[in-house]
């Protein structure tokens, strides 16, 4: 039994403080006979403003060639701070990583976790895990994400993740991205998955709605990492008038360097009371409705539009290749 005393963790980049735990009590009980480590219960927090609070219990049991681990946690009220700095290494080693290196900022408002596996499943490059060997869920408010690099902040999210021993699903409520300073979009109904985590570089699929000025979104458009995929070159940012709708549809390998062969897009845009100067050859282009759709296959543009105050219909297709 260990009651009393301190733990100090040091900070993350780019935290300046420490996390102390001046709340520490540890029950555990040892039965050699059985060959079985109890983690009956241990309580750390912080007793302060911040309010972080953790409940672990759980058991080893060395007694078989591969020791089985069981353990459960659970999280009060904490800072993504402190969730990164509690966060044991060995749990979904994968999606922690993935939040130390993606997820800025935000109040965890509830995180539980039950786990139970052998120890060859642990390490990052061990066998796979079963599905049910783990069940992570984490609940996320006003929080700040990159979910991909390159592209922009999202800040004031509501997130929820659930995780089990071979997927993960995020989703996003809703969230501002901040494209420049003076242009924002709205991003909303977000989901990010990953069916087979095990895979060395898994298969991730990404659906999200967007809506906001089509300034904005000419912007994002002609962002470097989405530029190849979207077509946004013929909308410019500062020419460009109206509102957008955007439903975007992603599937990818999450590799370091991802082939652009190995992305599959559906990018829908309904550009509304839309207006660009210069945008077909040199003249002004107006529409009440312009629709923009993009595949892997082709690219269309279509909608009764004015070009140059003169009544037409566009439409224009783009095979890909």
């Amino acid at each position: 039994v260990l009651n009393g005393g301190s733990v100090v963790l040091g900070p993350l980049a780019p935290d300046r403080d420490s996390l102390t735990l001046k709340r520490v009590s540890v029950r555990i009980r040892h039965d050699l006979g059985k060959q079985r480590i109890e983690l009956e219960q241990a309580d750390l927090g912080t007793d302060d403003a911040r309010n972080v609070g953790l409940a672990i219990s759980g058991n080893l049991d060395y007694a078989r060639d591969d020791p089985q681990l069981s353990l459960g946690l659970a999280g009060t009220q904490m800072s993504v701070s402190a969730l990164k700095r509690l966060w044991p290494s060995f749990v979904a080693p994968r999606v922690r990583s993935w939040i130390m290196q993606h997820v800025f900022a935000g109040a965890v408002e509830r995180i539980d976790v039950a786990l139970n596996v052998p120890l060859s499943v642990l390490p990052a490059n061990g066998l796979p895990m079963a599905d049910d060997g783990l069940a992570v869920d984490v609940a996320i408010t006003g929080g700040a994400l990159r979910p991909v690099d390159g592209l922009p902040l999202i800040r004031d999210a509501d997130v929820t993740a659930h995780v089990t021993g071979r997927t993960a699903t995020v989703k996003l409520g809703k969230g501002t991205v901040d494209i420049s300073p003076g242009r924002k979009l709205i991003a909303s109904n977000a989901v990010f998955e990953i069916p087979e985590m095990h895979l060395d570089a898994p298969p991730a699929r990404v659906r999200f709605r967007l809506e906001g000025p089509v300034a904005a979104t000419a912007e994002l458009l002609n962002n470097e990492k989405l530029r190849d995929f979207a077509g946004g070159t013929f909308l410019d940012p500062a020419t460009s008038r109206g509102s957008v709708t955007a439903q975007i549809a992603l599937s990818l390998p999450l590799a370091r360097e991802v082939p652009k062969a190995s992305v599959n897009y559906n990018i829908n845009l309904d550009l509304a009371n839309f207006s660009a100067e210069r945008m077909l050859l040199g003249q002004k282009v107006e529409s009440a409705l312009l629709k923009v759709t993009a595949t892997n296959q082709n690219y269309q543009i279509k909608g009764d539009v004015k070009i140059n105050g003169t009544i037409a219909q566009l439409e224009y297709r783009r095979v890909a290749g």
